[in-house]
């Protein structure tokens, strides 16, 4: 017997331990056991092979007091049954958990199910935005919570938008219209029927648009604008370096009173009515004075030392702050309070405790100058608050528990716009300050630019508050609110009080092509050949595209797409049907081919482009197998 030194015999008596306690069901056990027994001691070699053959055994589950950890059963030959089988694997998929969406408020009023006079059609825009989050994630510039809700965007494996040229809207209308038989063409769509739920969305082609640039350009945000300044030298020549694409923009107004609306409930208009109780305080993030409170709040100081009962006859004060960032996290740099009146009780810049990280200029509007010269501190704020509010007043503000958390202040009796004005139906999906203001007061704040300055102003944005505060006022509680609008009807606007419009405007925009490049995904193209033009106008999208493909006919686009399915993160498969003899057959072969090759957990998403004279049609869908 080969000689061992003193680490290799203690390694040895280890191994032979682990093998004996192995407890492997095999009759050939033990005679791989001596086998192993007699290669360690004929060589080292055969040492580190013994090594090797007991990580294996760890590995295949063979490890010490195996039968209490793997209880898969094995039949005669050794393997796994089925049955064990389809648990693991269960076992493993379960870890991952798979996306889900669901239609909310807008997305709900758009479905074909709905009547047709009853139908609030979606914008391209929305669809844009739901590929652009379930490809980017957080790192999308914005979110699709206008219509559906994506849950764990970051499950999803593939996404692929399919567009059908030559389809629209009133093909599966007409089929409604007809019943259960074919229409004339036996434009049926079997396949679309019964697998997808349809959306009515308004055509770019009614507008002068196309597709190509509704889903290709992305609108530029505020923050992307604002980066781009230093290196261009102004607004304006960023505007003209950008592209430009046509499109569609929703718009509300107040609608007109009638007769029946000066009548209102005398209770719904009441002030006790709108203070939020503290469940929803709690709710909505507002900071209590309520024994066991973190200590990051322990410096928080109340409003006043004692507080009156509050009443219909207590006076409102709205406020608005805005933030710089410091090591500390966001922190008071401008205040202002707003009476009833609209006049201003208080205003002033104020300067941060620790150096400003960040002005953050394009929502703040505070710049380095600003708060140059500058002795206001957050204590002198808090002093002068205790010292002007009323003992019994009503705070109002938009995300007020964001405003009281920078003035480290607490209050007892508070008004919120976010809350009390709801446009999507849902308590965590809140309006800006801006929009409501636009829709309801007719005004417009928080302009882009306005010369060289940006951001809000507190003023501004405080009398807009007290606005609205004082409209839900006289207009009552289910004013601006579609969370009373009533079980089982779509027409959200009306019951909102508001009318609803469409603008056609050029707006500043990003390639999504771009966009996915900056998130490192690829994104891939394939279209009829008679499309290319419409995409060559867009040369920064092609060029940032990872893979740009053309197809002569709708079956090459077809086979070209379903070639890219596992090597890109997106594909965009554009086909020209408008020449097709068999419409619905083809619709319907490509629809159910492309669904049926995808990968689980991918998002679908087809878009039945629609024309001048009608609007297109869309659904969504995750792939299960």
């Amino acid at each position: 017997m080969t000689n061992m030194g003193g680490q290799e015999m203690k390694t040895k008596r280890k191994l032979d331990a682990l093998l004996a306690l192995s407890d492997q069901p095999d009759e050939n056990h033990n005679k791989k056991s001596r086998l192993l027994q007699e290669n360690i001691a004929n060589s080292s070699k055969s040492f580190e092979n013994k090594t090797k053959k007991v990580a294996e055994l760890l590995k295949s589950g063979g490890a010490p007091n195996s039968r209490k950890f793997d209880k898969s059963k094995k039949n005669k030959n050794g393997s796994i049954t089925d049955k064990n089988k389809k648990i693991s694997e269960g076992a493993v998929s379960s870890q991952k958990k798979s996306p889900k969406i669901e239609l909310k408020g807008h997305g709900k009023a758009a479905l074909l199910s709905n009547l047709k006079e009853a139908r609030i059609p979606l914008q391209v825009a929305d669809l844009q935005s739901l590929l652009a989050f379930s490809l980017l994630g957080n790192m999308a510039p914005y979110r699709p919570f206008r219509f559906c809700e994506l849950e764990r965007p970051g499950s999803i494996s593939t996404v692929l938008c399919v567009v059908l040229e030559g389809v629209g809207v009133d093909h599966f209308d007409q089929l409604e219209d007809a019943g259960d038989g074919e229409v004339e063409g036996g434009a049926d769509f079997p396949w679309i029927r019964s697998n997808l739920d349809l959306a009515e969305v308004v055509s770019p082609a009614s507008y002068e648009g196309d597709i190509p640039q509704e889903l290709g350009l992305v609108q530029a945000s505020k923050h992307m604008l604002f980066n781009l300044v230093p290196k261009y030298g102004s607004m304006e020549a960023v505007k003209k370096h950008l592209e430009t694409k046509r499109t569609v923009k929703t718009t509300y107004s107040v609608a007109p009173q009638t007769t029946s609306d000066t009548q209102k409930d005398e209770r719904l208009g009441k002030k006790l009515e709108l203070i939020l109780n503290v469940d929803q305080m709690r709710q909505e993030g507002f900071i209590l004075p309520v024994s066991g409170k973190e200590n990051k709040y322990e410096d928080f100081v109340n409003t006043k030392d004692k507080y009156k009962e509050v009443s219909e006859d207590s006076p409102l004060i709205a406020v608005d702050c805005e933030f710089c960032r410091t090591k500390n996290g966001q922190e008071l740099a401008y205040i202002c309070l707003i009476t009833e009146k609209l006049e201003v009780l208080y205003k002033s810049y104020v300067q941060p405790s620790d150096p400003v990280l960040d002005y953050q200029t394009i929502y703040s509007g505070v710049t380095k100058e600003h708060l140059r010269g500058v002795t206001t501190s957050l204590s002198d704020v808090q002093a002068a608050v205790r010292q002007l509010l009323p003992s019994d007043c009503i705070l109002v503000g938009h995300s007020l528990n964001s405003d009281l958390k920078v003035m480290q202040m607490m209050h007892p009796y508070v008004m919120d716009t976010s809350v009390m004005y709801n446009l999507s139906g849902h308590r965590r999906h809140k309006s800006k300050l801006r929009e409501l203001s636009s829709i309801f007061l007719r005004k417009e704040i928080q302009a882009e630019e306005t010369g060289t300055e940006f951001g809000h102003c507190p003023e501004e944005d405080a009398i807009a508050t007290m606005e609205l505060a004082l409209l839900k006022l006289n207009k009552g509680l289910a004013f601006g609110d579609a969370r009373f609008a009533q079980n089982g009807s779509q027409d959200y606007s009306a019951q909102l009080g508001i009318e609803e419009k469409k603008v056609v405007e050029e707006i500043a925009s990003i390639t999504l092509t771009s966009l996915a490049k900056r998130g490192k995904k690829s994104l891939c193209v394939v279209v009829s050949k008679s499309l290319e033009e419409s995409y060559n106008k867009i040369p920064s999208f092609v060029f940032e595209a990872k893979l740009f493909q053309t197809g002569e006919y709708y079956k090459s686009v077809i086979a070209k797409t379903k070639r890219s399915m596992t090597r890109h993160n997106m594909i965009i498969s554009h086909c020209d049907l408008t020449s097709c003899a068999k419409l619905s057959t083809a619709a319907d072969t490509i629809c159910s081919q492309l669904y049926d090759s995808l990968p689980k957990n991918c998002l679908f998403v087809v878009i039945f482009a629609g024309s001048k004279d009608s609007n297109a049609a869309a659904a969504i869908k995750i792939s299960k197998s």
